[in-house]
């Protein structure tokens, strides 16, 4: 099924599961926070589970919703040089309270980021 996304959106719109970019002048997917922005810069108004890779620091930080404010919050300690993927080409990225290692094999390049329960 196509989408017929709005003409002249303006920066942050939401269309279905879009969300307007006036910076590249694009719609991005806004599905499960898999869009990682790359930048020296954190982005302006986050959904709650976006990824940023912090290029000056190399860390990457999860936007994170406690109910009261919105903040980035370490989704990994130390540097990162690349995140590798596996046989098949795929990451997973666990968000939760539970150690996903319980009901999955955890692989070389998949992310877990725990939140306080």
């Amino acid at each position: 099924m196509a989408l017929n996304f709005p003409s002249n959106p303006s920066d942050l719109d939401i269309y279905e599961n879009y969300r307007y970019n006036a910076t590249v002048g694009a719609w991005q997917s806004i599905r499960t926070g898999a869009l990682v922005t790359m930048s020296e810069t954190a982005p302006a108004n986050p959904i709650s589970g976006q990824l940023w890779f912090n290029e000056t620091e190399g860390k990457m930080y999860v936007s994170y919703d406690d109910g009261t404010s919105t903040q980035w919050v370490a989704a990994v300690g130390g540097y990162m040089s690349a995140i590798n993927t596996d046989d098949d080409g795929v990451n997973r990225i666990f968000v939760g309270t539970t150690d996903p290692d319980t009901n999955y094999t955890l692989n070389e390049g998949d992310i877990w980021i725990e939140v306080p329960a």
